[in-house]
């Protein structure tokens, strides 16, 4: 029998009131491959962190070969890069000197954090192609070119067991086929993988053994095929059936946020985006008119996210373009309130930033001010309406529960509800199923097309998944 790496004896995790993981018990063996299977909500990521070491047990025991300290454990996720990004904005110097924007450290200094010697430092940015974006800020990566730069400040360390939380969420079909060979190679090397996943077809074929989550318990782990076709994986896997929305009429106060129809919502002619001479956004040309729906499409790093943060507002250069937003010409004279009162963004990135723990009502009601958190009095129609959406997305038993306490699909659904309160005439939606089951991804999609369908916002929307389809859309953009 190979030697075990990680031990776990009814291990529980809780935050507060709250057991994130009932008694939980799982041996991984040096020369396994795990996956972490289960619907969001389930378990995964917490399981997750606490074989990593970054959550402790509150009860029962969890085990290194190395001993008590997890320092042969490596661990790769959204959760640990955003961490990494939060880290240089609070230290953002974009005010001081010359005004720039702060890009943060270098992606060389982001994988040698912790230490690591110059020979692993240059293997593994040669096996990632990361040597033109040595000297480039972390905050302007695209998200492939973010996976590989995680990877790589894992794989500098040496570590036995290197734990993957969603590896191909956000990845066009190039970066995940290269990504799963990459693994494999690594797999090969005698590194031990940890896979956490929503299905089975996303699996690496190099994993031996399964661990299925159901409501923060472990109910069946041991060797692939097993678990695989057991009664308990075909249960968690059943689709729900689609759901029928009826979702609240826009009021009177969306009368002022009415514009001279005539002209076009956005129109973009040749904007361009460069950080440091590297060109995020290549020229690009683009005019949505009223009662269109776009798709915009393309490979990673080909500037989706900044061509959608130039829309929003978000991206300083988009005063240095031409950008036209409801006839009027960026730069004019308007304040990001006038944009933002019109435009909701939803977005991984956003329900990452979105980390406060207030109650999910007070997230909803927040989508009138635009801000994270809610910092000014409201009104009682305010309170209704946020109320009319909970109840309409039947999401209303949320309205009590702190967001940082919920599921990563019930986040996303009060962040769908927050963005819609003001019934904005355009709604950006960033890769809306990403990290999301089946049954998630189904709700948000129909929901997407109820939304298209029974209110007067319009969608941009960008996804990688070729069947992430929304029936919806009637124009699209593709990126190279």
């Amino acid at each position: 029998m190979n030697p075990w790496l990680i031990r776990l004896q009814n291990a529980q995790v809780r935050l507060g009131s709250e057991i994130l993981l009932k008694n939980t018990s799982l041996r991984i063996d040096a020369g396994q491959h795990w996956a972490v299977l289960g619907n969001n909500g389930s378990g995964k990521s917490t399981l997750a962190r606490l074989l990593s070491g970054e959550l402790i047990a509150c009860g029962g025991t969890v085990d290194y070969q190395s001993g008590k300290s997890p320092e042969d454990v490596a661990i790769v996720s959204l959760e640990s890069q955003k961490a990494l990004i939060d880290h240089d904005r609070r230290f953002d110097s974009s005010e001081e000197g010359d005004g720039k924007p702060d890009t943060g450290r270098s992606v060389r200094a982001a994988i040698l954090d912790g230490g690591a010697d110059q020979q692993a430092l240059q293997y593994w940015v040669e096996v990632f192609a990361l040597q033109d974006l040595l000297d480039q800020g972390i905050c302007t990566l695209s998200t492939g070119e973010g996976r590989k730069m995680m990877l790589c400040r894992a794989l500098v360390k040496s570590p036995k067991l290197l734990i993957l939380d969603e590896p191909y969420a956000g990845l066009d079909q190039a970066s995940r086929d290269e990504l799963t060979e990459i693994l494999a190679d690594i797999a090969a090397k005698g590194i031990s993988l940890v896979q956490v996943a929503c299905a089975e077809d996303e699996l690496l074929p190099c994993i031996s053994h399964v661990a299925l989550l159901e409501n923060s318990h472990l109910v069946q782990n041991g060797e692939r095929s097993k678990v695989l076709e057991s009664k308990g994986f075909a249960a968690i896997s059943q689709i729900d059936a689609d759901e029928k929305w009826q979702l609240p009429k826009a009021g009177d106060e969306n009368k002022s946020l009415q514009w001279n129809q005539q002209c076009p919502l956005i129109e973009l002619t040749d904007v361009s985006v460069t950080y440091d001479g590297k060109v995020a956004l290549p020229p690009t040309s683009l005019t949505i008119r009223p009662q269109e729906h776009w798709q915009i499409e393309g490979p990673n790093g080909a500037g989706k996210t900044t061509l959608l943060s130039m829309i929003s507002g978000d991206n300083p250069q988009s005063y240095a373009n031409d950008v036209k937003l409801f006839g009027r010409q960026r730069g004019s004279g308007e304040s990001l309130w006038d944009i933002r009162q019109r435009i909701a963004v939803v977005s991984a990135a956003f329900q990452m930033d979105y980390r406060l723990p207030v109650k999910g009502r007070d997230v909803v009601i927040s989508g009138f001010f635009d801000s994270i958190g809610l910092y000014k009095n409201y009104s009682g129609q305010q309170m209704a309406i946020a109320d009319e959406w909970l109840a309409a997305l039947n999401i209303e038993y949320l309205a009590e529960s702190r967001f940082t306490e919920l599921s990563y699909a019930q986040q996303r659904m009060l962040l769908l509800a927050r963005a819609m309160v003001k019934h904005p005439t355009l709604l950006l939606i960033d890769e809306p199923c990403l990290g999301l089951d089946a049954p998630n991804t189904r709700r948000i999609l129909n929901l997407l097309n109820s939304i298209a369908r029974q209110t007067h916002t319009q969608l941009i929307y960008v996804c990688h998944d070729p069947e992430q389809k929304l029936d919806c859309i009637t124009h699209r953009l593709t990126l190279m």
